[in-house]
């Protein structure tokens, strides 16, 4: 039974059975394919976990079941917070405070949510990246602080106290609003105080930032009135961007900055931009890899936006 005439018969019957598909072959995976397949499901989930938390508008959503205490907005566990970056450069890394900014101690970002929304981003950029919320940090990530929040693009580059204290046009007028006279602390109150800068000045500049540090005192409830600015305004701060200042980090963190994303706008060259910071973080951090999600902001307050994993917008696969 083992004899060379046997041996052929069983070879030519095994050709015949894959070249027929009559038998059942399983090839193994390369490696290549298994890190392919890796990364497809951590972007997919990625992606999946941003639009749960964009759409997390009640407090009964199970995501915000955190953000139960007078001290916990829900910045720290709903919600985007993104950053807008310029064109991608070798020069300096994307992830990294900009070693050139007006307000050290302070980075801008903005806050995501279906009711605190907008149509654009900072300046106009296509891309950037976005971190994870402090309760959903994964393990090994450091936490990160807002520092304030401002209903609408504060001109923070212009103001004291890493981006949180008053323009240096308006020293008197726009001091953070807990320590207004008497102080900012609702929505309506806020916007009051907006409408109130005198003809032919700036609203902007002289509009008042609410002081998130952690710990101070009913910033869940003063942050839920800043996101209410909006829509006391019928939408007409939907137009810019919000901006929440974040406390400097160190350079040089990238096995523990909570980068969750690489961003880039649907219907944009922003992809391209991406693929090369997704590259050099890569590099930099010595093989960790961040997704690549494709946004689409919405056309409307209160309206979708749409988180999406694409392999064809990823530099690595």
């Amino acid at each position: 039974m083992n004899s060379p005439t046997y041996r052929i018969a069983r070879i030519f019957l095994f050709g015949l059975c894959i070249a027929s598909a009559g038998c059942a072959v399983n090839p193994r995976r390369t490696p290549s394919e298994e890190v392919r397949a890796a990364h497809t499901a951590e972007g997919e989930a990625t992606a999946a976990a941003m639009q749960a938390r964009f759409d997390a508008v009640l407090d009964s959503d199970p995501l915000n079941a955190s953000c139960d205490g007078p001290r916990t907005p829900v910045f720290l566990c709903s919600g985007i917070l993104l950053r807008g970056t310029g064109k991608f450069s070798e020069a300096y890394h994307a992830w990294n405070p900009n070693p050139n900014s007006t307000k050290p101690g302070g980075v801008s970002f903005s806050f995501l949510r279906r009711d605190a929304s907008y149509i654009k981003l900072a300046y106009g950029y296509n891309h950037g990246f976005t971190v994870w919320p402090v309760f959903h940090l994964p393990q090994g990530k450091f936490e990160m602080e807002v520092l304030c929040y401002f209903p609408m693009d504060g001109a923070t580059d212009l103001r004291s106290d890493a981006g949180c204290g008053p323009h240096r046009d308006h020293p008197t007028e726009s001091v953070p609003c807990q320590q207004k006279d008497p102080p900012i602390l609702t929505g309506a109150a806020w916007l009051a105080d907006y409408n109130d800068a005198p003809a032919g000045t700036s609203k902007r500049d002289q509009s008042c930032g609410f002081t998130m540090v952690s710990g101070t005192s009913n910033s869940a409830a003063l942050f839920k009135e800043a996101m209410h600015v909006q829509h006391l305004y019928r939408g007409a701060f939907f137009e810019s961007q919000d901006e929440a200042i974040i406390a400097t980090w160190e350079t040089g963190l990238e096995k523990t900055i909570p980068l969750e994303s690489f961003i880039f706008l649907a219907g944009t060259d922003g992809h391209l931009d991406s693929k090369g910071d997704q590259n050099d973080f890569y590099v930099t951090s010595k093989g960790i890899w961040r997704p690549i999600i494709r946004v689409t902001l919405p056309r409307e307050p209160n309206g979708e936006a749409h988180f999406e994993y694409h392999e064809s917008d990823q530099a690595i696969p």
